[in-house]
């Protein structure tokens, strides 16, 4: 009967087999039947263990046939089989139960089969199996098909799994105890990041950026910072200096100008309020140097949140989803660090741009001044 379930399956896939059939084929029907043979000579009659192997030969035909039916399409021609054979209803029945999923094992040959299959596939052949399987199924669909979605099937059968024969027991129920544990710690493990995944700033384990990113970050931040003060220290040693001057000059212009005019000359006045003039100019453009002035505004809004001006506006809440967003995606925190540092460097341009005028202000003024004073003082 073997052999006649050889031939009669063998041209079954003959006719209908698919290439996309990667996991749900006759490769895995032989090794079934391989499987069956080493459980069951010698701790089973022959007509159980053969029973067994023709359910398995035809286990995954029906999937070339019907792929959208493939148990009933299976059991259909493993009826057809039988009922050319001589066997006894009895055993028939037996036979064809093998094929009926979540089957309680009120055989002998049920029992074989089942453990079979489920020392097979769920056992020393998982890894295997469920990546043939998870093939199969993008082939067959034209689609992607998650791991995690296949490490689920597989792990929903691993909970049912249950061996019977002792055989069985003794060679492969410590593999499937390890097999369970591995998947129900991934399967864990996976929830767990779902459910973070829910939460505000939840298990965010995105890459960190390579060493020569965060070494250029971190130094370009530092280096245009220290600009940033060395340039508020002169503009705040300008405002100084013309703060002074402008005091005495117009202390000295409303208080001691008809003293000093009568002394010396007249035309004195001159230096000393082109100076004040230019003491006044750079001291505005000092001012104008270190007053804060941050941009605001621009950019899109994961971009927008370096910037106290532009998250202050928003809520705590929505503050925070940002944040969140922006965490969780390793691009958009480069893009952030990127946009902040152009930015900064735009503070930094105007703020020398002003604090140069304030000097040049400062020195153009100072040296004609001198000028005008020795030549009204001389000439």
């Amino acid at each position: 009967m073997l052999k006649l379930a050889r031939q009669f399956v063998s041209a079954g896939y003959l006719e209908h087999a698919s290439p996309q059939l990667t996991f749900h084929n006759m490769a895995l029907s032989q090794k079934l039947v391989q499987r069956i043979k080493e459980l069951g000579v010698n701790h089973f009659p022959d007509d159980v263990v053969e029973g067994a192997q023709v359910a398995a030969l035809f286990s995954q035909l029906g999937y070339a046939y019907d792929y959208d039916r493939p148990v009933e399409t299976s059991g259909n021609l493993l009826y057809q089989f039988l009922e050319e054979t001589s066997l006894a209803n009895e055993a028939k029945k037996n036979i064809l139960d093998c094929l009926i999923p979540n089957q309680v094992a009120s055989s002998s040959v049920v029992s074989l089969y089942q453990d079979a299959w489920n020392s097979l596939v769920l056992g020393d052949g998982l890894e295997t199996y469920m990546s043939l399987y998870r093939t199969e199924l993008q082939l067959m669909r034209d689609e992607p098909v998650s791991k995690a979605s296949v490490r689920g099937w597989f792990y929903s059968q691993l909970k049912q799994a249950q061996l019977h024969t002792d055989l069985a027991k003794a060679k492969y129920q410590t593999i499937l105890s390890e097999n369970l544990a591995n998947l129900d710690r991934q399967t864990n493990k996976k929830l767990a990041k779902q459910a973070a995944a829910t939460e505000l700033f939840g298990g965010i384990t995105q890459a960190s950026p390579s060493r020569e990113v965060q070494t250029f970050f971190r130094t370009s931040f530092e280096y245009h910072t220290k600009l940033i003060g060395i340039s508020d220290n002169k503009a705040r040693i300008m405002i100084s200096v013309n703060s002074i001057l402008v005091s005495v000059l117009l202390s000295l212009l409303t208080y001691n100008y008809q003293k000093v005019a009568s002394i010396v000359n007249p035309m004195v006045i001159v230096p000393i309020l082109i100076f004040l003039i230019a003491a006044v100019g750079s001291l505005i453009f000092a001012i104008l140097s270190s007053r804060p002035n941050l941009p605001s505004g621009q950019g899109n809004e994961t971009e927008r949140l370096f910037s106290f001006m532009d998250f202050v506006k928003l809520g705590k809440s929505e503050y925070q989803k940002q944040l969140d967003s922006m965490l969780r995606d390793g691009s958009s925190i480069l893009a952030s660090m990127s946009s902040a540092l152009y930015y900064l460097g735009g503070i930094l341009d105007r703020k020398y741009k002003y604090l140069t005028t304030s000097y040049n202000i400062f020195m153009v003024g100072f040296v004609v001044s001198v000028l005008m004073f020795v030549v009204v003082y001389f000439v």
